[in-house]
């Protein structure tokens, strides 16, 4: 849920902007509204590197659930079926990727063409 309302909270960005409504430069801020009715799938891509001219990655480790309840609105419900993952650098990298089969329920990895149940 921490990650909803982060992703959703109002941030800074560099420097002043040009405000045509009241013609003076204003601090700018973005803010990414979430709109309902929710879909039924919810696709959630984390920004893992910072927009400061480095192609360094953010490694904060990220906790997330198999299942969410009440995540934006109150009675949503999402599962966790698929995650992507990236190994390396802005400049360069490998992704893999760790499914739920929708039928079995059992998880796998796939690796360029190497598939592992997990």
């Amino acid at each position: 849920r921490s990650l909803v309302r982060s992703f959703s909270r109002a941030a800074d960005l560099n420097g002043d902007y040009y405000c045509y409504s009241c013609g003076s430069c204003q601090r700018a801020r973005e803010k990414t509204t979430i709109v309902e009715p929710l879909p039924r799938a919810l696709i959630i891509q984390l920004k893992r590197f910072p927009f400061d001219g480095s192609d360094r990655k953010i490694d904060t480790f990220v906790h997330y659930e198999m299942e969410y309840r009440n995540l934006i609105s109150n009675n949503d419900r999402y599962q966790l079926s698929a995650v992507l993952i990236h190994n390396g650098s802005l400049s360069g990298g490998h992704y893999t990727a760790v499914t739920k089969h929708p039928h079995s329920g059992r998880w796998y990895r796939y690796n360029d063409s190497h598939v592992q149940e997990i």
